[in-house]
């Protein structure tokens, strides 16, 4: 399902050992044992949501320590997936009103080798980063194989434009999400949360 998702924020948090990046978008993938022509549909569906995410109108995600996560084997299609969107620390689709400053990202990532993003985001609008320290992702091994094609890099933004999300936000009636994750968590390998 496709919804607008408000108002979430992400803050004080410990995040580690995530096979995936410490803060992301889910991976979509559909059974084969859909006919064809509904897979066919879906399949156009699931790739955009793979690309792009639901889109997200005001993430803060502030003051997180952020560590040791992508740890999973580059299979086939994680190997497709990278080219397009970018894994590590914090890996986003579509954002409007983001503000992600003062985290720490560091360890990230198996090796030089795979790509490693410390924040990558697809599409954002009106988005602030600043104030986070970024270190060791994706760092250098004894490796000597040639790099796997990816994204990767400190800051990753794959496009960015006027703030088309939020009008799009106000103009669509729909399902509305919102979220917040304020107390100080160790979430490692896990996905936990306290919403207030």
């Amino acid at each position: 399902m496709l919804a607008f998702i408000y108002d979430i924020e992400i803050d004080r948090n410990d995040i580690s050992h995530m096979g995936l990046s410490g803060i992301g978008i889910p991976r979509v993938e559909l059974p084969d044992s859909l006919p064809t022509t509904v897979a066919r549909q879906m399949g156009i569906f699931a790739r955009f949501l793979a690309v792009f995410g639901n889109p997200i109108i005001g993430l803060e995600i502030h003051d997180n320590h952020i560590f040791n996560c992508f740890q999973n084997p580059l299979n086939e299609a994680l190997r497709n997936e990278i080219t397009i969107r970018g894994f590590g620390g914090i890996s986003l689709g579509m954002c409007a009103n983001l503000a992600i400053d003062s985290n720490r990202i560091e360890t990230n990532g198996t090796s030089h080798i795979n790509p490693v993003c410390g924040i990558f985001v697809t599409y954002g609008e009106q988005i602030d980063i600043n104030h986070n320290s970024m270190a060791e992702n994706g760092a250098l091994t004894n490796a000597t194989s040639a790099l796997i094609p990816g994204r990767r890099g400190g800051i990753v933004i794959g496009a960015s434009s006027f703030p088309l999300l939020s009008l799009l936000s106000t103009s669509l009636s729909g399902t509305k999400i919102y979220g917040r994750c304020r107390e100080h968590q160790r979430i490692a390998g896990t996905t936990r949360r306290t919403s207030t």
